[in-house]
């Protein structure tokens, strides 16, 4: 049975939403064609909901990468070189992310499509 959520991110299968299908669709089309967008609210206005939405929509034709800054410590952002390893660092702690990457890195290549978007 479905119920109404006001807290963290709204799962289709057990929460009321609305339709954000059409919100999906738009923001693939920025993805495809390389342009910037921000997702940009006050709380409660299902950004995280959306972003995670997103993950799911696009995961079929790219490799997505979802990262939380809030786990970079103040020092992580005191210097680029201090940020740049912080990034790296949680990177690589999606190996099975790196992995599907690698698959589709080299079947585009393998397919002259290296060019394109992951």
């Amino acid at each position: 049975m479905k119920k109404i959520n006001t807290n963290g991110d709204c799962k289709p299968d057990l929460h009321y939403m609305v339709n954000i299908e059409s919100r999906l669709k738009a923001i693939r089309t920025m993805v495809h064609n390389r342009d910037y967008f921000t997702i940009s609210r006050a709380r409660q206005y299902g950004k995280t909901t959306i972003l995670r939405a997103l993950g799911r929509y696009l995961s079929s034709d790219y490799v997505v990468l979802s990262l939380d800054f809030q786990k970079l410590s103040y020092d992580d952002f005191l210097t680029e070189q201090s940020f740049s390893e912080a990034l790296v660092r949680e990177i690589l702690q999606k190996q099975s992310l790196l992995k599907t990457f690698r698959r589709r890195f080299w079947y585009r290549c393998r397919n002259g499509k290296a060019d394109s978007a992951a």
